[in-house]
């Protein structure tokens, strides 16, 4: 059975059978059918909960949409669940996700995580990230530590990561063309590139380009090296070599070939009468040490063991020099006769 009611132009039709109620909708397929709008609160008496003239779903009555119409949120509209305010939309449309009424100078902050599955977040003009406001011609900017789980990619033409204190720029990581470059910026006068391992300053550029490398900046050198050196290859100095505290080093004044110094000891049995010439001898040098012919000299006499004659009136005379030998011979230049051993040093220097 259907009972219609007319009050004031709109009709109410209410199905006793289903116990439905229509407004303005003949066979209300719902408890309520309404076919126009609906006024909640129409004499503004909500005061910001969810038993005061508001929607309410449940039978605990604790979900549902009001609108207060006093304090900080006057005019929102606030969405709750389990009795707590979830969601708010105030009267310029900014959205607070959460239950704190703190609105942004955006439109839209969210207190809590924040998870967007399959899909991305796009920001037209620029971001910031802790709570402070974006940078000048960044488009994301992060106030506070981040950690990445992952790559960085920098993709631009010569892209540099750029280091700044405040708004000073101190330092930077940069490509330029197929070249890596990092260093400190031009400005920074006093700042050092320096290399760590290990919790320790291993090497140190300062700002003139002087390389120090396990020491402090205490000369002026270009490199300083506080520790031992090796080079697998050949090096170039153009200019003074000093070593063992400042202490000169011999070097090839005739060319850029590498000067060697090589010594060795040589025996030999004299057996000479007065003014005599001992027939010819060699001693060799060990092969692959020169390239070519070495200058070569009779060094200090190592031991001597003799009968007869006027020991140190005998010369070793050297001659026919070739990367890997030298001829040799004794003179005796006393008037009388010698017969001893004597082992001498040979010393050969050269390229």
């Amino acid at each position: 059975m259907k009972i219609l009611l007319l009050f004031l132009g709109c009709t109410f039709v209410a199905d006793s059978f289903a116990q439905n109620i229509g407004v303005d909708v003949t066979n209300p397929p719902k408890k309520l059918s309404v076919n126009g709008s609906v006024m909640i609160d129409a004499m503004d008496k909500n005061t910001g909960t969810l038993d005061s003239a508001s929607l309410v779903f449940g039978s605990d009555g604790r979900a549902g949409i009001n609108s207060p119409q006093t304090g900080s949120c006057n005019g929102c509209l606030e969405f709750y669940t389990t009795g707590a305010r979830r969601l708010s939309i105030d009267w310029m449309g900014r959205v607070q996700v959460g239950p704190e009424i703190d609105f942004p100078s955006g439109m839209l902050l969210v207190s809590g995580g924040m998870t967007v599955d399959n899909g991305d977040v796009r920001f037209r003009n620029s971001a910031a990230i802790g709570g402070n406001p974006t940078v000048s011609g960044h488009a994301l900017a992060v106030h506070g530590n981040t950690h990445l789980g992952g790559n960085i990619s920098v993709n631009a033409a010569n892209p540099t990561i750029q280091f700044r204190d405040g708004a000073t720029t101190k330092g930077f990581i940069q490509i330029t063309g197929d070249n890596l470059r990092m260093g400190t910026n031009s400005g920074n006068d006093a700042g050092n590139f320096i290399i760590r391992t290990n919790g320790g300053d291993r090497v140190t550029v300062d700002g003139s380009g002087n390389m120090n490398v396990q020491a402090n900046l205490t000369t002026s050198a270009n490199m300083n090296v506080q520790g031992n050196l090796t080079a697998n290859g050949d090096m170039n100095v153009q200019g003074d070599l000093t070593v063992n505290g400042n202490k000169g080093v011999l070097y090839n004044s005739h060319g850029s070939g590498q000067l060697k110094y090589y010594t060795r000891t040589a025996s030999f049995t004299a057996t000479l009468g007065a003014n005599a010439l001992s027939s010819e001898s060699s001693v060799g040098f060990t092969p692959g040490i020169f390239s070519s012919p070495p200058k070569v000299f009779a060094g200090d006499i190592v031991s001597t063991g003799g009968v007869s004659g006027e020991l140190f009136r005998v010369q070793l005379i050297i001659y026919n020099v070739t990367t890997t030998s030298c001829k040799v011979r004794l003179l005796n230049t006393s008037n009388s006769p010698v017969n001893y051993n004597v082992v001498w040093n040979i010393v050969c220097l050269g390229e």
